[in-house]
């Protein structure tokens, strides 16, 4: 699952969306930069609470900000 979720977002980014189109939900109309922003934010809370849960049972938790996905994932380059 979270693999297919990655390929998505990679697939759904370089569509290069127009994130000013505005999106039909149940309570009206969103442009949709918001469902973009709103699931980066669900990630960072997930990501907090995993952390938080490590943490209080003593665990160290690992690098799981943007920087480390960056790295792991060879998108960034170190310096000559």
């Amino acid at each position: 699952h979270l693999v297919r979720q990655h390929d998505g977002w990679l697939d759904y980014l370089a569509t290069e969306p127009d994130f000013e189109l505005m999106v039909e939900t149940r309570t009206g109309q969103a442009p949709a930069w918001v469902f973009l922003v709103q699931a980066i934010h669900h990630g960072n809370d997930h990501r907090t609470h995993a952390g938080t849960v490590l943490l209080r049972n003593g665990l160290e938790a690992p690098e799981i900000d943007v920087w480390a996905y960056a790295w792991d994932e060879g998108a960034l380059r170190p310096l000559s």
